[in-house]
């Protein structure tokens, strides 16, 4: 990402906070980003190697988004 591109971004994001609520604990995610970095880790493990871990304070509809795609990605190719 460049430099403007980065600065954009990020007064994005800072005009959603604002305009959602101060003072009330958010999770932004870039949707788009997060299901491509999902893929990238995939491609660089063997099959049957990647675990998905869930610890105490999960945010669910990530986990499930991730369990979508890696089940998805099995039906498509039939790789474990």
């Amino acid at each position: 990402m460049s430099g403007t591109a980065n600065t954009d971004y990020f007064i994005s994001l800072g005009m959603l906070l604002a305009r959602e609520g101060r003072g009330i604990p958010r999770l932004v995610v870039d949707i788009s980003r997060y299901e491509r970095n999902i893929d990238r880790v995939r491609a660089s493990v063997p099959a049957g190697v990647l675990r998905l871990v869930v610890k105490s304070l999960p945010a669910e509809g990530l986990i499930e988004l991730a369990m979508a795609r890696e089940i998805d990605r099995v039906a498509r190719t039939g790789e474990p």
